[in-house]
């Protein structure tokens, strides 16, 4: 199976968030970006209505990508609020997340995530309680045009 994040257009404008320890990188895709095999795999539908978000939790020491819960939802024009579901994906030395919503064409998402980056300490016992990773806030704006998607950062409030 090829490694998903490899295969995006190098035209594709995606964003990052760094904190302390990590960076978060993020997109929102059509859709049918993404490979078959992984869709499949990871029971996400593909199509012309459909958006896929995809994160990456990285250590900022080691560029490792690392285990993260993912959660959030996005909000269009219209203000309806959409819940987003990220599922897991681990292909070779590859670590994202992803989660698949409806879309209408022409339409501006913004995305509204909560990361919480899982130290090794916390993914295979109880977390450290004197050094918990801090979950990062990401916000961005996504304009959905049928061939000609663009990702805008959210502007401070």
């Amino acid at each position: 199976m090829l490694c998903f994040l490899g295969v995006l257009p190098r035209t594709l404008n995606a964003g990052h968030q760094e904190s302390t320890d990590h960076i978060v990188y993020f997109t929102s895709i059509d859709s049918r970006l993404v490979p078959p095999l992984v869709a499949r795999a990871h029971g996400l539908p593909r199509g012309q209505r459909y958006l896929t978000v995809s994160v990456t939790v990285q250590r900022k020491e080691s560029l490792e990508a690392i285990p993260a819960v993912v959660t959030g939802h996005t909000t269009n024009l219209l203000a309806q609020q959409i819940p987003l579901k990220f599922k897991e994906v681990r292909e070779r030395d590859a670590l994202y997340y992803l989660a698949t919503h409806i879309a209408d064409q022409q339409d501006t998402h913004q995305y509204q995530l909560k990361v919480e980056p899982l130290d090794a300490s916390q993914e295979t016992g109880p977390a450290d309680k004197s050094s918990p990773s801090m979950p990062i806030d990401v916000t961005f704006h996504y304009r959905y045009f049928t061939g000609h998607e663009t990702i805008v950062p959210a502007t401070p409030r």
